[in-house]
């Protein structure tokens, strides 16, 4: 659920890009406990849907990923630094990696100076509009980014496309976690 809210909310419009999982488990708490419309069942580890409580009308939209723009979408940003070393992934993609419980989804790991600009362009050229997920800003775009390369294909991550060797099946949480041991290790 909060994989599919990271994906409806590349705006920020829901609340802070950052407190999706606050607000998550807000919800759960007050369907479980205010509302009753969700129990838990602690034989089997299932949660039931309670169908005597009425469902009230929820308006849902149609996401409108072909229409993002780039100067506003929030992502997160780590480090201190003039370069970027970027996640870049299809929301489409991740959008339906959450609601068919896929853990993997396309992940483009590139570097830049000027961001938006980059992403505007690869987008135009690539095979739609792209957003980052993370972004880490270094002094050293270009060792950082080998490096996540590296560990990246040591785990057979690599996506085979014909002149393209930076898309990899993964995830925002294991580029980040892949980040952190590479900066702990030290050299970038």
């Amino acid at each position: 659920m909060t994989e599919l809210l990271t994906c409806e909310n590349i705006y920020g419009e829901l609340a802070s890009p950052y407190s999706l999982d606050t607000d998550v488990l807000v919800a759960i708490k007050s369907l479980y406990l205010e509302e009753l419309a969700i129990t838990y069942n602690s034989k089997n580890g299932k949660w039931l849907t309670n169908n005597k409580v009425p469902v009230r009308k929820t308006d849902y939209f149609n996401s409108k990923f072909a229409e993002i723009n780039l100067t506003k979408v929030k992502f997160k940003e780590i480090g201190y630094g003039q370069e970027y070393v970027y996640a870049l992934y299809l929301p489409i993609a991740r959008y339906n990696a959450a609601l068919n419980d896929w853990k993997l989804y396309p992940i483009k790991i590139g570097r830049t100076k000027n961001l938006l600009t980059r992403i505007s362009a690869l987008s135009f050229t690539g095979p739609g509009m792209l957003v980052p997920g993370v972004v880490f800003r270094t002094d050293n775009a270009q060792l950082l980014e080998r490096e996540l390369h590296k560990v990246l294909n040591f785990n057979r991550a690599q996506i085979n496309l014909s002149g393209r060797k930076e898309w990899f099946r993964s995830n925002i949480i294991t580029i980040e976690n892949h980040f952190n041991v590479l900066i702990k290790k030290g050299g970038i």
